[in-house]
């Protein structure tokens, strides 16, 4: 299937590793269901051809290996490149290849492993902490020092779901199984409900149209977008719903429709330029980043941007500081 129609219909396309998708039958034609695939085989698979035009090593070990669902493929190594292996799936009407690293130390996962263990584990200790507190001395506490407790908790349990859900995400993209089931949300009342528990953040809103989202993701995108800003910058923070283009500026002609850009801004250092061609990838953090994470916050919100048919970007903020922009469809 060509990629366009892969992430409409198919989101493996968000998927952040190559992942090819070929019918099953003699031929084995079809294309990379995604970027990550083209780059690993080449442009010529950007539209739907032969598998063994474009790569024949591969296609060869598919028709060789294509009942054996669960097969590792393993391309040998070419001059620049290591080896690269490609796991086999298979479906009631295609075969699906996954790409999988063969050569490295695996020290990334690693990393981010630990990260979101050391993420989960402070959390989880707090509130077991707490609880065995109330346990032993709940009735001597006052009704104040219990109210303080129990806020404690919902601040924690907060971290720990949102932890889970950005890793639930990131499973679901990477295995093509990311859906979003798109409504007509106000964006003020998720947001209204998203800084609720949050100090100095001072909400703009110039465009009161509502957007096509699933309110539920919405939400998600936005703690993560807040929850940056809180460990990597400086307060103030100011959200701002606005239209995509100021409206003086568009043409006559322009539809009404559009799209609605989300800013989350904050006065920060803002991000190191070397940095913020990487601030939207897996498991990245900028080097000498002293505040904890699993770095996949903003990867989650550009995949569940785009699984939306929208975007994510980031902007160096006037002055210092950070903006970073998500832009929705209008509804």
């Amino acid at each position: 299937m060509p990629e366009q129609a892969a992430a409409r219909d198919c989101p493996v396309a968000l998927a952040p590793f190559g992942i090819v998708e070929v019918e099953d039958a003699p031929g084995l034609r079809g294309c990379p269901a995604n970027r990550a695939a083209t780059r690993l085989l080449g442009e010529g698979c950007a539209a739907p051809a032969r598998l063994g035009d474009v790569a024949p090593r591969l296609a060869d070990l598919v028709s060789f290996h294509r009942l054996q669902d669960g097969a590792l493929l393993e391309l040998p190594a070419e001059s620049g490149r290591g080896r690269t292996a490609f796991r086999l799936r298979r479906t009631s009407t295609s075969l699906l290849l996954y790409a999988e690293p063969v050569d490295g130390d695996g020290s990334t996962l690693r990393r981010a492993t630990a990260a979101t263990a050391h993420e989960i584990r402070h959390p989880a200790s707090t509130i077991l902490g707490i609880a065995e507190s109330l346990e032993a001395a709940g009735s001597s506490l006052s009704d104040e020092q219990q109210r303080r407790l129990i806020g404690s908790v919902v601040g924690q349990a907060r971290l720990l779901d949102r932890v889970t859900a950005d890793l639930l995400t990131a499973a679901q993209a990477q295995h093509g199984t990311l859906r979003s089931e798109s409504v007509r949300v106000q964006p003020s009342e998720i947001i209204e409900h998203v800084v609720a528990h949050r100090e100095r953040v001072r909400v703009n809103v110039s465009d009161g149209r509502p957007v096509l989202a699933e309110p539920g993701r919405l939400q998600q995108m936005l703690e993560n977008l807040l929850s940056n800003a809180e460990k990597y910058a400086l307060a103030p923070y100011t959200v701002t719903v606005r239209p995509e283009r100021e409206p003086e500026r568009e043409p006559e002609n322009e539809p009404e429709q559009g799209r609605v850009c989300i800013d989350v801004e904050d006065t920060g250092p803002g991000v190191p330029p070397e940095f913020r061609e990487h601030l939207f990838e897996e498991f990245s953090r900028a080097g000498g980043a002293q505040a904890p994470g699993t770095g996949l916050g903003l990867y989650v919100v550009r995949t569940l941007a785009e699984a939306h048919g929208g975007s994510a970007a980031y902007a160096p903020r006037p002055g210092g500081g950070s903006v970073f922009t998500l832009a929705l469809t209008a509804g």
